[in-house]
């Protein structure tokens, strides 16, 4: 059953790779083998005029070509360029986004809220409305400029091209950026934000990559659910492991899933995930050192779920606490007391500790103590509590219970009475046979050492 949750697991994330599968950054295919190098040899060919036309026709774009061009289109184009190549229609994408620019400073100058004859009421707000959807237009064709233009340099950049031409290129567009920010008014940024949000390249873009990331994390929530449950099915038929450990082991799985998998779909949509493992790899230093008593707990967890001292539901006294175990996580052991209340422990200080379990074994023995006044009704004590026993259910026959006389004192002599019990029914065993004792002792007429009552001072 598990290998079925792992296939399907592989199989969404796939899915969500299919998504950057034509991306110019995908990851390339695996090495051929060397069978299908031979069946390549076998049928080699010049490459078709077509590849060279396709070469020599993105060299030659011009700046109102590439206006038009597709990011994607132009991404797959420019992969197979030269250094030279790529400089040449880098010059290409910065004169078509010089033009933008111009355009952009042109209208400028043409804002009626900086005109030297102030326009009427009435028109002045119908005359901004209008500069500013031209000026936010003009500016998203000089970003798309920008955009052909970073891509130009990113794959130039790869190719080893002229490192201070390419600095030069990315400050002018720096500075350009800057300079729109610093003359943005706040009607011209709320047409603006209304423009991207209905371009395919913007807002939509962002909602459909959003709308990706949503179905795809709720797949893989449910697919780590499914793993889950499938390794505790798996690891309930071991015997030899404990229900803590194998709730542990389950849990571990779940989130290592889910983490891997969103690592994964992040990278499908193009986000680079290195810088995060490298921030926590750094971090982990730091952060080892400042949760080292939390790092105790866990590793004293980790000896309690490999050695196995108790398991979930046993009643245990551990650092001085007793109840029965309802969790162990992390850094610390939960206990159900027998009043019923949830006792956290932390994990070091149970290890750490004495820890006596009580249900770890089949059969547990009960011990009661009973103080006979007069040293006459021992004897038919001892020869008719017995048979009381092992009438009683919860009284386990072999080993048979022990009856004796334990010693004398100025108050009486005193009966052990020792019967064996299942160790899981202790408590409700005890509180019966103490019972029953009592009732048998009464019928007989044998009288037992009360303690007696302080006297209150003033009373």
């Amino acid at each position: 059953m598990l290998h079925r949750y792992l296939l399907t697991f592989i199989a969404v994330i796939g899915l969500t790779q299919a998504h950057a599968a034509t991306a110019p950054d995908a990851i390339p295919s695996p090495e051929p083998s060397a069978s299908d190098i031979l069946d390549v040899e076998e049928n080699l060919e010049p490459p078709s005029e077509e590849a060279q036309k396709a070469i020599e026709e993105t060299v030659a774009l011009e700046s109102d070509q590439l206006a038009v061009i597709s990011l994607d289109e132009l991404s797959a184009d420019v992969v197979p360029l030269t250094r030279e190549e790529l400089a040449k229609l880098a010059e290409q994408a910065l004169t078509l986004a010089k033009q933008r620019t111009v355009e952009a400073v042109n209208e400028r100058k043409t804002n009626p809220r900086l005109a030297t004859e102030p326009l009427p009421a009435d028109q002045l707000e119908a005359a901004n409305s209008e500069y500013d959807e031209k000026m936010i237009r003009l500016v998203r064709l000089r970003g798309a400029a920008f955009d052909r233009l970073n891509i130009i340099l990113d794959e130039w950049e790869e190719k080893g091209g002229d490192p201070d031409l390419i600095k030069e290129y990315r400050d002018y567009q720096h500075a350009v950026q800057s300079d729109t920010v610093s003359n943005a008014t706040i009607g011209g940024a709320w047409a603006g934000i209304k423009i991207w949000a209905t371009s395919k390249d913007g807002g939509l873009r962002v909602l459909k990559a959003f709308g990706i990331f949503l179905l795809s994390v709720l797949i893989l929530l449910y697919v780590a659910r499914l793993i889950r449950k499938g390794v505790s099915r798996s690891l309930s038929h071991t015997e030899k492991i404990s229900t803590l450990l194998q709730t542990f082991i389950s849990l571990v799985v779940y989130w290592v899933v889910l983490l891997l998998g969103l690592a994964l779909i992040i990278a499908s949509l193009g986000f680079d995930v290195t810088p995060v493992f490298a921030l926590l790899g750094g971090a982990s230093f730091i952060l080892a050192f400042a949760l080292q008593e939390t790092l105790g707990n866990f590793a004293a967890g980790m000896m309690i779920l490999v050695y196995r001292p108790f398991d979930q539901g046993e009643r245990i006294v551990a650092a001085g606490v007793e109840g029965d175990v309802h969790t162990l996580n992390l850094t610390s052991t939960i206990l159900v007391t027998p009043d019923h209340q949830l006792v956290t422990i932390p994990n070091a200080k149970v290890w750490n500790d004495v820890i006596i379990n009580a249900v770890d074994l089949d059969k547990r023995r009960v011990d009661l103590a009973f103080i006979v006044k007069d040293p006459q009704d021992v004897f038919e004590a001892l020869s008719t509590l017995p048979p009381l026993l092992l009438s009683q259910d919860e009284v386990l026959k072999d080993p048979a219970p022990e009856v004796y006389l334990g010693g004398f004192d100025g108050r009486g002599a005193e009966v052990q009475v020792r019967p064996w019990v299942v160790s899981t029914e202790y408590r409700s065993a005890r509180r019966s046979i103490n019972l029953a004792v009592l009732k048998h002792f009464t019928e007989k007429g044998i009288a037992l050492w009360v303690p007696p009552i302080e006297e209150v001072e003033g009373v």
